[in-house]
């Protein structure tokens, strides 16, 4: 075999260098977000990030399923989407599912903590008096109060009355450095700390302000902290209580957990939800 001159190889070597040229370019864009869109032509892409509580979660794109989370990897994180607005679609089994229309910026990552609420929360009664129960004689005891029940009964009491190792609920409601002003159909968040330390949802294009305001539908007769959580709340309406975001940058979803005039219901300090109905108690278990 003959060796390859020099001008062959001269050529040999400039094709491959504007061929390595010609791939290193789109691959640089490519790793620095650059997508190429039919209608939009080369942008920057943006992405999603959603802060998810539970597992078997599955979040869909524009109709299209982009992840679904583990109990490894409980957040999800969607990457390479095209500015501007794309449907967020969340679904679990056995619970409501979670919809917003989120603008996605270049080189930005738009957070969203979906509120996931069973379609069906369980309802345990809370009793008045323990049953009775047959004595060795046969006889049935007297009944005995069930300290359960004036326990709950005591943290829908006015606070003044309220015992000392009774968690209350009052018209403002503090969690840590946020704070629930409820005033008609309003509910206000108030952020004391930092606003450069402020919840996602305090924030709007990298600019945090120190209140958030949801509205509602009817007037909010009470609200507290969603148990367990500050990016939710749980509102007593007169036709019934609800769960809802204080995330009011976008659409705010509210799902309803029992629709039962003059439902009313409090929060006790061991994270359990307690309901009124007239003068019945019962648990809401989330």
């Amino acid at each position: 075999m003959q060796p390859l001159s020099s001008r062959a190889r001269r050529t040999y070597f400039f094709v491959l260098l504007a061929v390595f040229a010609a791939a290193i370019v789109p691959l640089a864009l490519f790793a620095n977000g650059w997508r190429f869109h039919t209608s939009e032509g080369i942008v920057r892409t943006g992405g999603v990030f959603l802060r998810l509580s539970g597992t078997g979660v599955t979040a869909t794109i524009d109709g299209e399923v982009a992840e679904t989370n583990s109990l490894l990897q409980r957040n999800i994180f969607v990457q390479n989407l095209i500015p501007g607005t794309h449907t967020v679609s969340v679904a679990r089994e056995g619970y409501h599912a979670w919809e917003k229309t989120l603008p996605i910026v270049s080189e930005k990552v738009t957070e969203a903590h979906p509120l996931l609420v069973p379609v069906a929360p369980v309802i345990v009664p809370i009793p008045e008096f323990l049953s009775a129960t047959s004595t060795a004689t046969g006889t049935l005891a007297s009944k005995t109060k069930n300290p359960g029940y004036a326990t709950v009964a005591a943290l829908f009491a006015p606070a003044k009355v309220l015992p000392k190792s009774v968690a209350s609920s009052t018209p403002q409601v503090s969690s840590a450095k946020l704070e629930l002003v409820p005033k008609g159909n309003e509910l206000t968040a108030l952020w004391h700390g930092s606003v450069d330390n402020a919840p996602f949802y305090f924030c709007t294009s990298g600019t945090c302000v120190a209140t958030t305001t949801v509205t509602f539908s009817a007037r909010v007769m009470h609200a507290d902290f969603y148990p367990g959580e500050q990016d939710f709340v749980l509102v007593a309406l007169p036709d019934g209580i609800y769960a809802a975001e204080l995330d009011a940058r976008f659409s705010t979803t509210v799902v309803p957990l029992l629709q039962a005039e003059g439902a009313d219901f409090r929060v006790g300090s061991e994270g359990r939800v307690y309901i009124r109905q007239g003068k019945a108690f019962s648990e809401l278990v989330l």
